[in-house]
């Protein structure tokens, strides 16, 4: 009987870790460059685009003419900047970043994702405007924070 026991003891983690062999590809990256807009006390606050554009893109971004507090957009892995306007209805402001892609691999039955990093702002109009967080990944709640 203890020896089938110990056998019992021997086989189970075996099993366990026989059922977990395929790699888990779920992705970690993200390309959404979180923008966030506060108050002074850091609260968010809700503004007023009427548009957003990137300048050298192709991507149509739709007019808002909306409140919003955060902003999401896309970075392009082709790229290493990117400059950002947004709209108002009497006030245009914009932001620019510089950036870095490195492709990574999780395992080789996974797709290449890219990882984004290194995010610094060039230059901004914005009088308040700040990098928080230069990692961008789906753990990051704001990349920038727009004290507005």
């Amino acid at each position: 009987m203890r020896k089938n026991f110990l056998s019992v003891l021997l086989i189970l983690p075996a099993l366990f870790t026989s059922c977990n062999d395929q790699p888990t590809c779920i992705p970690k990256q993200t390309n959404l460059l979180k923008v966030a807009f506060v108050d002074i006390i850091g609260k968010p606050k809700n503004i007023i685009l009427t548009s957003l554009t990137v300048d050298n893109s192709n991507d149509s971004f739709p007019v808002f003419n909306d409140t919003i507090a955060n902003v999401m957009i896309p970075l392009n892995p082709l790229d290493s900047s990117i400059i950002i306007r947004f709209n108002q209805d009497t006030i245009s402001n914009y932001m620019a970043f510089s950036y870095t892609t490195t492709p990574v691999v999780l395992h080789p039955t996974c797709a290449i994702e890219m990882k984004f990093d290194f995010l610094k702002m060039d230059s901004t109009d914005f009088e308040d405007a700040e990098v928080v967080e230069p990692a961008i990944s789906l753990q990051t709640t704001k990349n920038i924070e727009v004290t507005h």
